[in-house]
Parts: C-alpha cells; structure tokens; sequence
C-alpha cells in the first residue's frame, strides 16, 4: 500500500470488483504478509473483510478522515496513526471503480513503511522535518521525537496546515506538514 496511487488501484481493480458475496474468499486469498483487508462502499458499508473476525474495525473505517478524502478526491490516502498490536500503523484507503460504484480497499501500513515513501519522496537532507496526522501525533521525525507524540517545537507545529499530496497520492489525511 505504499506503492503509488495507479499501482495499488490497478491491484484493487484486478482483484477486488467482483461480487460481494465472494470478496471474503478473495481478500483472504490476498492478505498474504498483510495483518489485515477491508472492502467499504464509498458510503462506508463493509463489503468484504479478512480475516473475517474483524467487524468492529471494518465498521469503524468509513469514518476515518482518511475514508472521506479518499472518496472525495478519489486518490490513495492515509489516514491517521494508529496503533495495533503496540506499533504504530496508518490505514491506506484507495478508491477504486466496481460494478455498482466506487469500492475503497483499506489495507494497514506500518509507520516506517509510510516513512520510507516520504523521505524519498520529500527527499530531505537538512533540518527537521516532521510529518504529523490530524490528531497532531507524529508519523516521521527526522529527530527523535517518538512517533505518536506532538512535535517538540509547539510554534513549528502550528506553522503550515495543509493535504501534503505526492503524485497521485494524497498522504496523510487533512495533516500539517512542517519543515524547517
């Protein structure tokens, strides 16, 4: 899921249109090396998920503000940080076009992968630099600010709010971005 927006689109749209009755069998056959995958409607309504005793979690992920920015610029977004299983995981939700509308597939990304894909892509060699969701938790520092806290430098954190978009990728939903 930290692929760009075409590639996992193009991954959703191959695997994930068919019938609603049979996407459980499909989303288990995929979640291979993935804790979990969740199917919504574009008005939240679970369609599919695996492993299948998740139905809590599914029904609560039409409500991420990561789920409506998705929808709403029909671009891969992430939302903001959570934690399972004591790490700390982004969901990436990316809409996709299916017979009866549009789908969002929803599929967990851990910090440091999401991580990753923006220092390549901010390609950053000097200061501070912090990527913080809309809970104000930090998701990358350049610095040791443990991610999940606020940013040490109050004034630094409320400097620039904006949707930090990449490509076709929109990350990190409604977050600000500071960069010093």
């Amino acid at each position: 899921m930290t692929a760009s927006d075409a590639k996992t689109r193009e991954w959703a749209s191959t695997t994930f249109t068919g019938p609603a009755a049979g996407l459980g069998k499909v989303l288990d056959s995929s979640s291979v090396g993935i804790a979990w995958l969740v199917v919504l409607r574009e008005d939240g309504t679970v369609l599919g998920a695996s492993p299948r005793p998740m139905d809590t979690l599914a029904a609560s992920l039409g409500t991420d503000p990561g789920f409506r920015t998705a929808v709403t610029t029909g671009h891969l977004t992430y939302g903001d940080v959570k934690v399972e299983d004591g790490r700390p995981v982004v969901y990436g939700f990316q809409p996709f076009s299916a017979s009866g509308g549009t789908r969002v597939l929803v599929v967990p990304a851990t910090v440091a992968e999401v991580a990753s894909l923006l220092r390549s892509a901010l390609n950053v060699t000097t200061g501070r630099t912090y990527v913080i969701d809309n809970a104000g938790a930090t998701v990358i520092a350049s610095d040791a600010t443990p991610v999940g806290r606020p940013i040490p430098d109050e004034k630094l954190a409320a400097t620039v709010t904006l949707i930090l978009v990449i490509g076709a990728a929109t990350l990190i939903s409604s977050a600000r971005l500071a960069h010093t």
